[in-house]
């Protein structure tokens, strides 16, 4: 009997081998394409273009196209959102002729309809024809048309993500625009002292991830070249930059009487902390504090109630510490608490006394975490 031979499958056409995913993809399911209707002025697309004007006056970020595509794997009234191939986020109950009504805590009534939880901040909601709006209204609620319910969660998405979003193509353009109102600022940090571009997008993340906008890239590079013969470790270049755009940070936390009110962290525990700080050998990596498992507990317990003092008092969580050990701090409360807590140094503060006046507001003193003897 004759073998039959293995049929070869031509892979000319196949035009998606190898295709890098898009770092921002909104997948809709049918129900939902007509968000992307020319007619309706494409909503889902009006709408991204608002909040990358937002991101970028905020974080001096440019943000990438959002790629928006029809899966027909999806249940109708199903979207998922994802960043560099990987779900993020999406929701599986919408409606493009339908709204969603958010409760806003001062509701005069109820409505009857199919209960959500709103995926970006976790609001209870109900999903209702859109001829209850108006009486939704009446009764307190926030309503809320799907294009808007989609973008609120891009928007959250994005700005959780911040630091997925700042690639080497970005710098490089970043660095150009310096290079056309001032060169020498340019060539002396990457030319004159060889500092690669890589090193430098993770300066820039590093003070995306605090807060920061990248906008002012010209400070963020001065600051570069004044510092960079003493010292060519990144968390110390952070320092200083964060030293000379702290404006940025001050004017926002400050209240309207410019003064800043603050969590003190105590000489004794920051001695404590000073002995218990670790760096990574990876240039990339920020350092932060390593403790026992009972002081891990007690540091979580700590910092929670000084936030909530805070918080009673109409005012920010805002830490202070001695300079070398603020990055540490910032981000062992990333890491550990899964916060963005504001971290400043006194350096900082120091900087800027001129303009603001600082009131301390409560003392963080940790007695189980101790100076070795």
């Amino acid at each position: 009997m004759k073998k039959r031979r293995p049929r070869i499958y031509d892979n000319e056409n196949y035009s998606d081998f190898a295709e890098q995913p898009s770092p921002l993809e909104v997948q809709l399911g049918s129900e939902l394409m007509p968000l992307l209707d020319e007619q309706t002025d494409c909503p889902l697309l009006r709408g991204y273009h608002d909040f990358r004007n937002v991101i970028d006056a905020e974080y001096g970020l440019p943000l990438p196209t959002m790629r928006i595509r029809y899966n027909m794997i999806l249940n109708p009234c199903e979207y998922k959102i994802l960043l560099h191939g990987t779900e993020v986020g999406g929701f599986k109950y919408l409606n493009s002729m339908q709204i969603i009504c958010l409760d806003t805590g001062d509701l005069t009534g109820e409505l009857s309809g199919e209960k959500i939880k709103e995926p970006a901040y976790g609001l209870n909601g109900i999903i209702v024809a859109k001829e209850k709006a108006d009486e939704a209204k009446r009764l307190g609620y926030a309503v809320t048309e799907p294009s808007d319910f989609i973008l609120g969660q891009i928007f959250e998405i994005i700005r959780k993500n911040r630091t997925k979003f700042l690639n080497q193509c970005m710098v490089n353009t970043l660095i150009n625009k310096v290079r056309d109102t001032n060169p020498d600022v340019v060539d002396d940090v990457f030319f004159m002292h060889n500092f690669s571009t890589s090193k430098f997008k993770t300066i820039l993340n590093w003070l995306l991830a605090e807060g920061f906008s990248i906008r002012d890239m010209n400070s963020i590079l001065e600051a570069m070249a004044d510092n960079i013969d003493e010292t060519k470790n990144l968390v110390e270049l952070l320092e200083k930059i964060r030293e000379k755009l702290v404006w940025q940070l001050l004017s926002a936390i400050a209240d309207k009487d410019k003064i800043i009110h603050v969590i003190r962290v105590s000489k004794t525990l920051s001695k404590a902390l000073s002995e218990r700080i670790y760096y990574p050998q990876s240039y990339n990596e920020l350092p932060y504090y390593t403790f026992s498992l009972a002081e891990t507990k007690v540091f979580a317990i700590e910092m929670y109630k000084k936030a909530i003092c805070m918080q009673k008092k109409d005012h920010l969580p805002i830490f202070v510490i001695v300079s070398n050990l603020r990055t540490a701090l910032a981000n062992t409360i990333r890491q550990q608490l899964g916060r963005e807590w504001i971290c400043i140094s006194d350096k900082e503060l120091c900087s800027v006394i001129t303009d603001y006046s600082v009131v301390v507001e409560e003392v963080l003193e940790i007695n189980e975490i101790k100076v070795n003897e």
